[in-house]
């Protein structure tokens, strides 16, 4: 399977995580083990013991180390064999791979590719999301498609229009001119839409329901597959810095070549305390999703089979013009890895 390695991925939300939980999930088509040291600290290990091949997450963690449920070996944090049955001396190769993981802003984020690479200075600052002067809400939405369908999803959204016209569409964002800032730490899409009608469920949550408004709405992809779309808006003529805004974010992880997972959030700074709204934004962002937009993404899936994005031939439009660059750049990061 091809994916990029050197790169930062979501591996769970923090909360999925707890104390005294195994919790796996497959990551770029290994099966990876989350759990917790006593301390708190989140690991992650490849979920398969090196013995007979038992999933790890069967077994039982004891303090800070997991023990397997099949012949009892014990793993520590490291990945390390800490404990044989019976006190027998420990094998040679009797470990498994650990992974660098870290928790920043109620996200669990893993390293798959080469250790000495992984700086944490490169995971992306949502700060939004635990800004207790902020409302949010989240989600994980599990897909059968391949991760790329999904970055193109979020990047292209002249969808909006015909596949989200009664939620997530508008004229004014099927039409509306794009400029790109393309930098190495990211792509950013940008567009600018003054005195429009907007999208019925962002317009209606910031009192701009059938009236026109000035709004902007920022795409910044941060390879190879985390997303985050700022969305504001304000009175026609108004100054940016008053509008009410909000960001959502996007965070794709490859499961295998041919699915995903996504994690994913809105975060507002108008109406914080209304709790209801909260709700209603959270159930409209999930269904408009579920129920739109994975199905078109796994039929996507089916009719391209095992041929790839470049040999199925497709022909372009304007609006790809930001997913074509991503998928070049994710190219030229496999390469890059494989050279």
């Amino acid at each position: 399977m091809k994916f990029v390695k050197n790169a930062w991925y979501v591996a769970a939300w923090a909360d999925e995580v707890g104390s005294d939980n195994l919790f796996y999930r497959t990551i770029l088509g290994d099966s990876i083990l989350l759990f917790r040291q006593e301390d708190g600290v989140a690991v992650a290990l490849r979920n398969r013991c090196p013995h007979r091949f038992v999933p790890l997450h069967l077994g039982k963690k004891i303090g800070n180390t997991v023990q397997c449920a099949y012949h009892g070996l014990v793993f520590n944090a490291q990945g390390k064999c800490s404990a044989t049955p019976c006190g027998e001396s420990i094998p040679r190769g009797a470990e498994v791979r650990s992974y660098p993981l870290v928790e920043k802003q109620k996200l669990l984020y893993i390293w798959m590719g080469d250790p000495e690479k992984a700086d944490e200075s490169k995971i992306p600052d949502f700060w939004y999301i635990e800004d207790d002067s902020w409302a949010s809400v989240k989600g994980y939405i599990r897909g059968e498609s391949n991760y790329q369908l999904m970055v193109d999803n979020i990047l292209d959204l002249t969808h909006t229009n015909y596949l989200h016209a009664d939620t997530l569409g508008s004229e004014a964002l099927a039409t509306v001119k794009t400029d790109i800032e393309d930098k190495p730490e990211h792509l950013r899409l940008k567009r600018w839409m003054p005195n429009q009608f907007q999208a019925p469920l962002s317009a209606a949550s910031r009192g701009f329901a059938h009236r026109l408004a000035d709004s902007w709405l920022d795409t910044t992809w941060y390879p190879p597959s985390n997303m985050v779309i700022e969305m504001g808006m304000t009175e026609p003529g108004g100054r940016r810095e008053d509008g009410k805004v909000a960001f959502s974010l996007h965070l794709v992880t490859p499961e295998t070549e041919t699915s995903n997972h996504y994690f994913w959030s809105m975060s507002r700074d108008y109406c914080v305390e209304d709790s209801e709204m909260t709700r209603v934004i959270g159930h409209g962002f999930e269904k408009a999703f579920t129920v739109e937009d994975k199905p078109v993404l796994e039929h996507q899936q089916r009719a391209m089979g095992e041929t790839s994005f470049w040999d199925m031939k497709p022909i372009f439009l304007a609006g790809d013009s930001g997913a074509l660059r991503a998928r070049r750049r994710i190219d030229a990061m496999l390469a890059e890895e494989q050279a």
